[in-house]
């Protein structure tokens, strides 16, 4: 039985490759360098700022100059977001609308830094988030089990009827370090099915709505009704 649900950020609870990309490309552009294209890039967004510039300047976090690059793009990047906030992926809003009407806390937990992941989540005024657990939280990311456990503390549920829901090899590998359930996000940035297939996980999702399948067992009929009046309100 789940009790209680822990969220991915990028590329699972919110969209935030536009901003993203758009940064990179202005970093990019500030080095001379040519842009890259979003479809290159949108599968690199939820593996976070490493892996991003890693692929675009070819550099890990060894370099000496890695730091000031990372500085630099999250500060165009914060530019960005307060300009133009990141939007929740279609069925997420009626899905979270559902879980607090049922009384079951939810969460995140993700690998942004904290200053980064807070202002997304308050400037779309989402309903009752129990607990934003980012990369400077505790003294462990994913995927350490540390976040998601600390994460379950925070709602008060079981780590065993605990779903975190994820869209990189990452995340499940935290979920399976922790002993949650973990639940691919296949609308978000998860590459293909032929590969996240081999991730350890307990469902694959390809929309937020189907989590409403895992915990109540409802049937696709009556999930799709529940969104469309949602829609309607």
């Amino acid at each position: 039985m789940i009790e209680g649900i822990l969220f991915d950020l990028d590329g699972t609870l919110l969209d935030t490759a536009p901003q993203l990309i758009d940064a990179l490309n202005q970093l990019l552009t500030y080095y001379g360098r040519p842009q890259e294209s979003p479809d290159v890039l949108r599968p690199l967004v939820g593996e976070g700022t490493r892996r991003i510039l890693q692929h675009a300047f070819g550099i890990d976090s060894t370099h000496p100059d890695f730091h000031y690059l990372r500085q630099t793009y999250w500060t165009i990047y914060q530019m960005q977001i307060l300009q133009t906030p990141s939007q929740p992926f279609p069925g997420i809003v009626p899905l979270l609308y559902t879980l607090v009407e049922n009384h079951i806390p939810w969460g995140i937990v993700t690998n942004k830094p904290d200053w980064l992941a807070r202002p997304l989540i308050e400037a779309l005024a989402l309903p009752q988030c129990q607990c934003l657990i980012g990369s400077e939280t505790l003294p462990e990311r994913k995927p350490h089990p540390l976040p998601l456990l600390y994460g379950c503390q925070s709602l008060q549920t079981a780590f065993q009827h605990t779903l975190y829901i994820g869209d990189t090899l990452i995340d499940m590998r935290a979920a399976e370090a922790a002993g949650l359930h973990g639940a691919i996000a296949l609308f978000g940035y998860a590459p293909p099915l032929t590969i996240s297939a081999h991730w350890p996980h307990a469902y694959k999702i390809h929309n937020p709505l189907d989590l409403l399948n895992i915990i109540f067992k409802i049937p696709n009929e009556t999930r799709d009704l529940m969104h469309h009046v949602r829609k309607m309100g």
